[in-house]
């Protein structure tokens, strides 16, 4: 099959998502490509419309609306099911520092280069103490717009659908605070860390809601970094606590919707999987390779969990086109059997892959991804 005749089936993703066995292929899976691979695979410039996260800017409501087209054309041409849209009140929280108040971005954010990159700050933050906590500007719930949605189900091509992309919290905690601080203050003050946590799920969850109730939404993928490559960044007593609890709250909320909940999280989370999983967690994203073992985790959790991802991206940015179409039919044939697997990177797409590995990898997930009648001898 060429890509060019693939049309798009959400009910495809849908089917390994909710582990319902094997759909007609293997869906491919990336939340997130970086706008010049996108460009470059598309042969114009497409931009990501809603390029909201904890430090970075959001772009005006007119400026995503503008670009949204192209970022569906490219979802579609590329042979994915679905289109992500990311959203949450990060971008009102952005907004309100990018108008100085607070001590401005500078306190959530490192920026690299000429500007070009940005990371989150690990000492500075905006909330140092109680006083900041009660004087920030908090929006007010329900207040974040969100008409993106609407466009976007306007413009899906027939089959498609929207994944909703928004962020539990815990991230947006370490960074509001500073990480060095927030990690301080579990010992020292975990009243505080707490109590801003709390706030910014509260005010979450009803963006959630807001957004899964557009037309068009045919998932909700939660974001929320638990963990690096050796282990968890919290204990698992405080996420127990904490952060699962807000989990088992969301994926009651989409669930009644009867939409799927994809969970992301990069690094090594076999400590809390069985957490996750009595959370309501259908799939868990991108089963980074150097943290964890993803034909162990398939064994162990297969009929559980949905894995989603896992091909490098060390590998998709200075491997040849060559070793990962290998390494994608190597994940076909010891992890697509049996259905609940989706490929796609082992975390994004950044901006720093080459254009030709980004095409060897979406060009090998739907050779290998589609099944073959009477046995897997095509794998090998």
């Amino acid at each position: 099959m060429h890509l060019s005749e693939r049309k798009p089936d959400f009910e495809r993703l849908r089917t390994a998502l909710l582990r319902r066995g094997e759909p007609d292929c293997v869906p491919l899976f990336d939340i997130s490509v970086a706008d010049v691979v996108m460009s470059g695979f598309m042969g114009r410039p497409v931009y990501d419309p809603t390029r909201v996260a904890t430090t970075l800017t959001p772009p005006s409501p007119e400026e995503a609306l503008r670009h949204l087209p192209d970022f569906v054309a490219f979802y579609a041409a590329a042979g994915y099911d679905f289109v992500p849209v990311r959203f949450g009140v990060g971008a009102q929280i952005i907004t309100a520092l990018e108008s100085g108040q607070a001590g401005g971005t500078d306190t959530v954010r490192h920026a690299g280069g000429a500007g070009e990159r940005t990371w989150p700050a690990e000492h500075g933050g905006f909330i140092k103490s109680w006083e900041d906590l009660e004087a920030f500007p908090w929006p007010a719930p329900g207040t974040l717009p969100l008409d993106v949605f609407a466009a976007a189900a306007r413009l899906l091509p027939a089959g498609m659908k929207v994944i909703a992309h928004g962020s539990g919290m815990l991230m947006g905690t370490r960074v509001y605070m500073g990480m060095e601080r927030f990690w301080l203050a579990l010992g020292e003050d975990p009243a505080l860390a707490v109590a801003l946590l709390e706030k910014l799920q509260e005010l979450q969850i009803v963006a959630i809601d807001q957004a899964t109730d557009y037309p068009g939404i045919g998932a909700f993928f939660l974001d929320e970094d638990l963990a690096h490559c050796t282990g968890l960044l919290e204990s698992p007593r405080f996420l127990r606590r904490h952060v699962f609890p807000f989990f088992r709250r969301v994926a009651d909320l989409v669930h009644a919707k009867e939409l799927p909940l994809i969970m992301h999280s990069d690094g090594d989370i076999r400590q809390v999987l069985p957490d996750v999983v009595a959370c309501g967690v259908d799939a868990i994203h991108p089963i980074e390779p150097k943290a964890m073992d993803i034909v162990k985790i398939k064994r162990s959790y297969g009929d559980r969990l949905a894995l989603l991802g896992n091909v490098d991206v060390g590998l998709l940015t200075l491997g040849s086109p060559e070793e990962i179409r290998a390494q994608v039919q190597a994940l076909m044939r010891d992890v697509a059997p049996g259905g609940g697997f989706a490929a796609g990177s082992g975390n994004s797409v950044p901006d720093y892959v080459p254009l030709d590995n980004y095409r060897a990898l979406v060009a090998a997930g739907l050779e290998f991804g589609r099944r073959a009648q009477g046995g897997q001898e095509w794998l090998r």
